[in-house]
């Protein structure tokens, strides 16, 4: 072996180290890259509020604190049953990840106006031979590596126009996550109140169970004295069979309620729901805003119109990306290279080459895919525009349905306090006439039967309105949780919302 091949093969050593070293530090740096900068580096600021501390829902002042599931025989009042909603909803998830991947798409654009840097090393053996003069045969062993830079100096507006377009994205995405929690909202406020109603239904039915059977004990007595007679008991028995039988069903009712609301609000099954809400007078109401008020409020901040009016604007630029990429391209090109490129064969000699230009890159002839991806580009405006009109006439048809229901709620209720009232006197009436004589059982169990369908009306009415309202709030897209929740706000009379 002559002394030239054995300094050479001495030399292996220590190229090896440094490649070594070379492919240590850069494994060193791949976590930084694969995970640090993908979940918890954000330098380009692309990441909206609503990924961190949550979003802020209109009429509230603070954004909502995810709850905890609840434990066995804690009682949730319309509060907690929101909380839980919010954090717990799939279709409220699925809003929240579509926020997520629309900020992703936020930072791509504004990538493409950075540079690229990338670099590459190689380890490399190449061996000649020359099968007729072997002793002419060589081999050589050793690094090769490069570095390439890339910048897109000038694209006429594409850039620009796909930043505009993902930040547009991104704001359709963000009134999707709020539309998606209004209506999330307004599907369990209505659940939970047909949930209240339920249990409401089930204690007066109840109470009647206790009622009848008092009333029987009564009569059973008059009969034992000889004032009544036996058929009175027996009817007055059949009434208390059926009052039995009518809470039976009041209580499966209930139970059905409750598993409603638990799928509403996302929880997982078994979840056991105990509410705490009971049903009271509250404020009445003295009138209620004409329906175009609420047009023309929701006309203007609707997270669903919001939504697709964001999603026009961002196919409307990306009529301009598809409209750039028919026209020329500027770029500045670097690299520097040892030993020859990666990945090909060693040079003869060490060297280092660098290079440096610019480059312009004129589309000439593409299969016309360009000129059909802006016809795409544009029928996927004319797409938008018919869905943002579509979106319109569901909030208009949503609000005057709610607008209907509210107003025809709250006429009710003055309808059935009456009905209560005149009912009440009647039961007393008739009670007092049978126990002197002057009434018979008929009587008093017809009274009866009508102060417990008044009772069962009071209370029909009462929930109709708070969710009949409530409805209202959230198809005008102005409902938050701290709005559902309250019963005596008006939001009609809230100076904020500046409603005309």
């Amino acid at each position: 072996m002559s002394a030239d091949k054995c300094g050479r093969r001495r030399l292996r050593g220590p190229r090896a180290v440094i490649a070594a070293g070379a492919l240590l530090a850069l494994s060193a740096l791949l976590p930084v890259q694969a995970w640090v900068l993908p979940e918890r580096f954000d330098p380009l600021d692309t990441v909206p509020a609503v990924l961190g501390a949550g979003v802020v829902l209109p009429g509230d002042s603070a954004a909502f604190a995810c709850a905890a599931l609840p434990g066995t025989g804690e009682r949730l009042d319309l509060s907690g049953v929101l909380d839980l909603a919010l954090c717990h909803n799939p279709q409220v998830q699925a809003a929240l990840a579509a926020v997520a991947l629309r900020a992703s798409s936020v930072g791509e654009a504004r990538a493409a106006s950075l540079p690229t840097l990338a670099a590459t090393f190689s380890q490399l053996k190449n061996r000649t031979a020359y099968p007729d003069f072997e002793d002419t045969n060589s081999s050589r062993y050793g690094p090769s590596s490069s570095l390439n830079l890339s910048w897109r100096l000038l694209d006429f507006g594409g850039r620009r126009a796909g930043q505009d377009a993902a930040s547009q994205g991104l704001l359709s995405a963000l009134a999707g996550h709020e539309a998606a929690i209004q209506k999330m909202l307004s599907a369990v406020i209505r659940a939970y109140f047909e949930a209240v109603l339920a249990k409401s239904a089930l204690d007066l039915k109840t109470q009647t169970v206790a009622s009848s059977a008092a009333m029987l004990g009564s009569i059973a007595e008059r009969q034992r004295k000889g004032v009544a007679a036996q058929g009175d008991v027996l009817q007055a028995k059949t009434v208390l069979l059926k009052d039995r039988l009518n809470a039976q069903r009041a209580e499966g009712d209930y139970q059905k309620a409750l598993a409603a609301l638990a799928n509403g609000v996302g929880a997982p099954a078994g979840t056991a729901l105990n509410l705490s809400e009971y049903v009271d007078q509250g404020d009445q109401p003295d009138s209620l805003r004409p329906a175009p008020d609420w047009l023309d409020f929701a006309q203007r901040s609707h997270p669903a119109i919001v939504s697709a009016q964001a999603q026009l604007a961002e196919v409307e630029k990306r009529v301009q990306v598809a409209r750039s990429e028919r026209l020329p391209s500027v770029d500045l090109t670097g690299s520097r290279t040892t030993n020859g490129t990666p990945g090909q064969a060693l040079a003869t000699r060490r060297s280092v080459v660098t290079t440096v230009g610019v480059v312009l890159n004129v589309p000439l002839f593409d299969g016309f895919s360009r000129t059909y991806k802006l016809r795409g580009a544009l029928a996927q405006v004319e797409l938008e525009r018919a869905q943002l009109s579509e979106a319109v006439q569901q909030v208009r048809a949503q609000i005057l349905q709610a607008h209907a229901d509210a107003q025809a709620a709250r006429l009710n209720l003055g309808a059935s306090a009456e009905l209560l009232t005149t009912a009440e006197l009647s039961a007393a009436t008739a009670a007092r006439r049978y126990d002197k004589g002057a009434a018979d059982i008929q009587e008093l169990l017809g009274t009866q039967a009508a102060l417990l369908q008044a009772r069962q009306e009071r209370l029909r009415c009462l929930v109709d309105w708070r969710s009949a309202y409530r409805q209202l709030l959230a198809n005008a897209g102005v409902l938050g949780r701290s709005r559902a929740v309250s019963v005596a706000g008006d939001v009609l009379h809230t100076p904020e919302l500046k409603l005309p």
